[in-house]
């Protein structure tokens, strides 16, 4: 038996993405400075991105098991 995850994940997740982006856009395009400082952070909160959901993958799949 193989247990179904991330449905309701990918909804809550795209709700989140799609809230956050209005938001930075809007925040960066009334005020250009902090459009600069995202810019530049922008491959470091990638990287950290990347790193953390690379932790919870590997963590879930130590829970997860296959009959």
């Amino acid at each position: 038996m193989v247990p179904l995850f991330g449905c309701n994940d990918t909804v809550v997740g795209g709700t989140v993405a799609g809230v956050t982006a209005f938001s930075v856009t809007t925040i960066a395009t009334a005020c250009p400075p902090i459009a600069i400082a995202l810019t530049a952070a922008a491959p470091a909160l990638t990287v950290v991105g990347n790193v953390r959901s690379a932790n919870k993958v590997k963590g879930l799949s130590q829970i997860i098991v296959l009959d």
